[in-house]
């Protein structure tokens, strides 16, 4: 009797090891074909067209007369050093116009969806006629952008001037630090990923919507990262920048305004309202042109 009961507890065993080994082969399965599914779904990138600034106060810079793959789309930078196409001599009859900004306005998008292009569609609709420059550099904050707006940008002779702000335009405190960047490096956006994981990636993202919806703060992270920047200095360095802007546009006889492009996240849950209100008073004090574009998403 003893030894059938040995027998069976041992044959149990062997059974639940089975099922155990079996369920974790399944999970291991599973979380791989995850992976691939997310996986196929980055925006894959070739050299990048970033180099070496040139210019004091500039972190790097886009490559002149260079194309490449950037997220997933084919990207042209002109000679002047901006992306699309070369920018022509100045037609006097003809408005000119410059978006300046971060990635929002250089565009994660193939370029015929980038603001510019739209923006210029959108006017030829409506009977106008219009150059849009698109001179947005990818990473840049406010400080970066007022640097590239008097070294570069107003050297192309805009008529109206167009500051795409977000809420992470922020500047850091400190110096700017100018990397070497070799022509040949590859950009590689999974890098920082958890664990260089696709599905990981995207499970943290939408654990963190839910929280922001349920009003569940976090000390750490991208968001708590970006309000400590704006409520520890940043507020005051933005406004420097947009006063250094609309001091030099003024200089040129240029207009500028400060479109302001909200996150999209549902009003409710924006956890960077303050900001907003923050940039539309600082426009004002500073007596910029301000454009809210939330009212355009609604």
């Amino acid at each position: 009797m003893a030894d059938s009961e040995r027998a069976a507890k041992q044959g149990s065993k062997r059974t639940w090891g089975f099922r155990i080994a079996i369920l974790l082969a399944s999970l291991v399965f599973s979380f791989v074909i995850l992976e691939l599914v997310f996986r196929s779904q980055v925006p894959w990138s070739g050299a990048t067209p970033m180099r070496t600034s040139e210019i004091e106060g500039l972190p790097y810079q886009l490559r002149p007369d260079f194309s490449t793959l950037y997220f997933g789309h084919d990207v042209r930078i002109n000679k002047q050093g901006f992306r699309g196409s070369d920018v022509p001599e100045r037609d006097p009859n003809v408005l000119r116009v410059a978006l300046i900004g971060d990635s929002i306005t250089f565009g994660h998008v193939a370029s015929e969806d980038t603001l510019a292009n739209r923006l210029t569609r959108e006017l030829e609709e409506k009977g106008e006629t219009a150059e849009v420059l698109n001179c947005g550099v990818s990473g840049y904050n406010a400080a970066h952008i007022a640097v590239m707006l008097e070294q570069q940008v107003l050297a192309l002779s805009p008529d109206v001037v167009v500051y795409i702000c977000c809420y992470n335009d922020g500047p850091e405190p400190g110096p700017v630090d100018q990397p070497e960047i070799s022509p040949d490096q590859v950009m590689d956006i999974t890098k920082a990923f958890p664990f260089q994981s696709a599905f990981l990636e995207w499970g943290g993202r939408r654990a963190k919507a839910v929280m922001r919806m349920l009003n569940v703060g976090s000390s750490k992270g991208y968001v708590a990262g970006i309000l400590d920047v704006w409520n520890e200095g940043g507020s005051s360095r933005f406004e420097a920048a947009v006063q250094q802007m609309n001091s030099v546009c003024v200089d040129d006889g240029v207009r500028l305004v400060v479109a302001f492009c909200p996150p999209m996240i549902h009003p409710k849950a924006n956890p960077y309202a303050a900001i907003e209100t923050d940039v539309e008073r600082i426009c004002n004090e500073s007596n910029v042109e301000f454009l809210q574009l939330r009212k355009a998403f609604d």
